[in-house]
């Protein structure tokens, strides 16, 4: 997704940065959108259905459409 990174930082093997922010250091909201992201990259090869339950209860439609939306149409197909 153009603009949008997590990436390990050289502080800590597991510390996790989105778009150059410390996940600990993220909205709940964000910290939703980066876990989606990486459930759907991990499920990339898997053909079975990966279900969200509630998936707006902290995320915002602006940010489901500009940062989700694409990647699951992706998995979708």
């Amino acid at each position: 997704m153009p603009g949008s990174t997590a990436r390990t930082t050289s502080r800590s093997p597991t510390a996790v940065q989105y778009e150059g922010v410390d996940i600990e250091r993220l909205s709940p909201g964000t910290r939703g959108i980066v876990l989606l992201l990486l459930y759907l990259a991990i499920d990339r090869e898997d053909d079975r259905p990966l279900i969200i339950d509630q998936p707006e209860e902290n995320l915002d439609p602006k940010s489901v459409f500009d940062e989700l939306v694409e990647h699951f149409r992706e998995a979708r197909l």
